[in-house]
Order: structure tokens, then sequence, then C-alpha cells
């Protein structure tokens, strides 16, 4: 396994790990039902810009967490590299 395979499994063992633990009705995707109809232009903002970084399609110069990981070293500037 790749570095970015364990960071994908440390995601999904919490989410996991967080639902099997919550009280009745306060699992990740109740809360998030409760975000969505606090604040649904947010929630769909966040989730659309989530999405769409993950399949590389914002350009990278308009891409927060892509020049996030510029700043940090962890990224080229000019591509989305390892995207598609």
């Amino acid at each position: 396994m790749k570095y970015e395979d364990y960071g994908w499994l440390a995601v999904a063992v919490g989410v996991l790990v967080i639902d099997a633990h919550a009280p009745r009705g306060r699992t990740l995707s109740h809360g998030f039902a409760r975000y969505r109809r606090k604040r649904p232009a947010v929630v769909t903002s966040v989730v659309a810009y989530l999405l769409a970084h993950l399949y590389g399609v914002v350009p990278p110069r308009f891409d927060p967490l892509h020049r996030l990981g510029v700043t940090l070293g962890k990224s080229d500037w000019t591509t989305n590299e390892g995207v598609g």
C-alpha cells in the first residue's frame, strides 16, 4: 500500500469508529443532514468543491487545497499530479 492508501484507510476507519460509537441519531450522516438543512448552499458548495478537487477538474492555480500542497512542498504548482 502507498502512503495515500493509508490516509484513505484512516478516513474510512475513523468514520466507522465514530458512527459505531455514536448515540442513536447522532451519526456523521445525521450530522451532515442537519448541516445541509441549516446551510444548504454552504454544504452543497463544500461537497461540490471537494469532489471537483478529488476528480482534478479544478485548475491548480484556483484550487485552495492544491495551493496548500504547493505551500507545504507536497505538490507541483502547475499540475494536478497523480490525478486522472
